[in-house]
């Protein structure tokens, strides 16, 4: 899966100067559509701080904000401030606040979490990137006027996910820090 996926996105990036390529096609393509707003949440069974595997899906009945990051990523480490505050906030709420790290060395993500004392439910994805269940999460695609500009994985990429288990928001690393703050007191009737 990994080979034919690599192999698309080349196809994909050679045909970029023609920009025969459209973002419908784009997402069939790459699993996209799986990660759609709207579409219920897949399968994502990782293992948890303390050894134990969690699935997001157990958390239904809760909204479920996951923000996908790693030790290594700036803008990530930059923004564990606020959300640590954003739990502290919301700690009586209907939601629960999950980080899936990316790293490639779990001790060193094990380290970081208990030296920094991070809250919320802290998960480690066990091949990156490439840990099918979040992988296409990580992707994404940027337009222009209908052409495809560019395709990147990258973190740091919040998720919210309603009480159904539905995907409710899955791009909210676009928004600033007031915009979720306004939208989680929305859906948390706050």
């Amino acid at each position: 899966m990994k080979k034919i996926f690599s192999l698309i996105l080349i196809i994909i990036m050679h045909n970029y100067g023609n920009a025969q390529s459209s973002v419908e096609e784009l997402k069939k393509l790459s699993n996209l559509e799986l990660i759609k707003e709207g579409n219920q949440l897949t399968e994502i069974k990782l293992p948890a701080i303390n050894e134990k595997t969690i699935d997001l899906n157990d958390l239904k009945g809760k909204y479920v904000f996951i923000n996908f990051w790693a030790t290594w990523c700036t803008p990530c480490i930059k923004n564990m401030p606020y959300f640590e505050k954003l739990i502290e906030e919301h700690k009586k709420d209907n939601i629960e606040f999950v980080f899936v790290s990316i790293d490639k060395s779990k001790e060193i993500w094990k380290h970081y979490v208990l030296e920094n004392e991070l809250k919320g439910i802290q998960l480690f994805a066990p091949e990156g990137y490439s840990t099918k269940s979040i992988s296409p999460f990580l992707i994404q695609v940027y337009e222009k006027n209908g052409q495809i500009t560019s395709i990147e994985r990258g973190i740091p990429r919040y998720i919210l996910i309603d009480p159904k288990g539905i995907i409710s928001e899955n791009d909210l690393e676009k928004s600033d820090k007031d915009q979720i703050k306004e939208l989680l007191n929305i859906k948390l009737k706050k």
